[in-house]
């Protein structure tokens, strides 16, 4: 394309000067010639941008597509609490691990979707919402608590080096009705202390957090308050072991921790999946789930990796 806007020019240039009509006949052939090859560039590089959009739309319909899977379980904790909460202000605090191998980041898209239904026409949040992803990976040696109260407080304030006391009432004390705030906090599995963190941030986030709301959720309503704690591997197998941090089953406090559950997916899961989403008889689905999942073992991020081979997405 640049070789022949520069011949164009070219040309131009020439016509410019003093020519017989013979020569200059000749270089508007030539510049028409030129002209007629860059819109046919033209056309075809707008046809390979629009395949190529075609294309990354069609991976991100299919990577969404992948949400709906199976997260039963977490929906339907998700969808317990909208309920409790009804019309009035709600804080809830949600544990998630193993996300890498159990695709928790389609887990938490679909819980926050329920959630912050009230608030949502089609696929867009109307209002006053507000994402802050605190990152807990980190290039230093160890994160500690004060490196936390840096990564939050950069959202909330120009100075970094504010109190984590301070950040928190700036935050809630911002808040009006139907605000919602979605604290993202990934990467729990890089502290190396993650215990004693854990007792850090119950005690001086959460609680401060829930002391603060209080008298925000007797004057405002419809307030979502969502904090998600998510870890890429397994860092708290046992649930029980920390009794006074984790909510027991069926049971939503939320001074608490309510855990999200990822489990594997089963060959009904993938038959399902493969129904809606490709077309696919019930006998032709079947055959392809119990293959899909004899070669995964019902790990869904190896279901998904296999499923994206199979229907050539790139």
């Amino acid at each position: 394309m640049a070789q022949r806007n520069n011949e164009l020019a070219a040309i131009e240039s020439q016509l410019q000067g003093t020519l017989s009509a013979v020569d200059e006949l000749k270089l508007n052939n030539q510049a028409e010639n030129i002209l007629q090859k860059i819109e046919e560039l033209d056309a075809k590089l707008k046809e390979l941008d629009t395949q190529h959009k075609s294309s990354n739309l069609r991976h991100l319909s299919l990577d969404k597509s992948f949400q709906k899977i199976n997260f039963s379980e977490a929906k339907r904790i998700a969808q317990s609490v909208n309920t409790k909460f009804g019309d009035e202000s709600g804080a809830i605090l949600i544990f998630l691990q193993r996300c890498t191998k159990q695709k928790g980041s389609y887990c938490i898209n679909e819980v926050l979707d329920l959630i912050i239904s009230h608030c949502k026409v089609g696929d867009e949040i109307i209002g006053d919402f507000r994402p802050y992803p605190v990152d807990l990976g980190s290039p230093i040696s160890e994160f500690n608590e004060a490196e936390f109260s840096k990564r939050l407080a950069s959202h909330l304030s120009q100075n970094s080096e504010v109190h984590l006391s301070d950040s928190i009432r700036t935050l809630c004390s911002s808040l009006r009705g139907a605000s919602t705030v979605f604290i993202k906090i990934e990467n729990w599995d890089n502290v190396i202390e993650q215990k004693i963190f854990l007792d850090w941030f119950m005690e001086n986030f959460w609680k401060v957090i829930i002391c603060e709301l209080e008298p925000i959720f007797q004057d405002y309503s419809k307030i979502r308050f969502i904090v998600a704690l998510i870890a890429k591997s397994s860092v708290f197998p046992k649930r029980s072991s920390f009794p006074d941090y984790f909510c027991k089953k069926n049971k939503i406090d939320h001074h608490k921790i309510i855990e999200l559950p990822l489990p594997d997916w089963t060959v009904e899961d993938i038959k399902k999946w493969l129904i809606s989403f490709r077309g696919l008889s019930n006998a032709e689905s079947l055959q392809l789930a119990e293959q899909i999942y004899r070669e995964s073992e019902g790990a869904p991020d190896t279901i998904c990796s296999i499923l994206e081979r199979e229907f050539k997405i790139c």
